[in-house]
């Protein structure tokens, strides 16, 4: 009996997860696919990437300061860029 409900449960957290995922990337598309680029300055990047550590970039968007995930292929570079970042009001 208390084996079926471990198995129960992990199904649970693994089908939760995978929900989670499916919404999180379906929103990401969204908005990358109805709102055009957003021009912001960057004043800080770090491209290290570790395990518990992803690339990330300091930037300044309407005179407010944000820090923001990037992907390691991203071609950034410090100062004005318009091409990369798109505005997110949730996050």
């Amino acid at each position: 009996m208390g084996r079926k409900i471990a198995i129960t449960l992990i199904n649970l957290g693994v089908g939760l997860f995978t929900a989670y995922s499916i919404l999180i990337y379906v929103r990401e598309t969204n908005i990358s696919a109805s709102q055009d680029n957003i021009a912001c300055e960057i004043i800080k990047l770090d491209m290290v990437r570790t395990s518990r550590h992803h690339p990330s970039a300091d930037i300044i968007y309407q005179g407010k300061k944000y820090n923001t995930g990037i992907g390691k292929n991203d071609s950034l570079q410090l100062g004005f860029n318009n091409n990369t970042f798109y505005y997110d009001e949730k996050r």
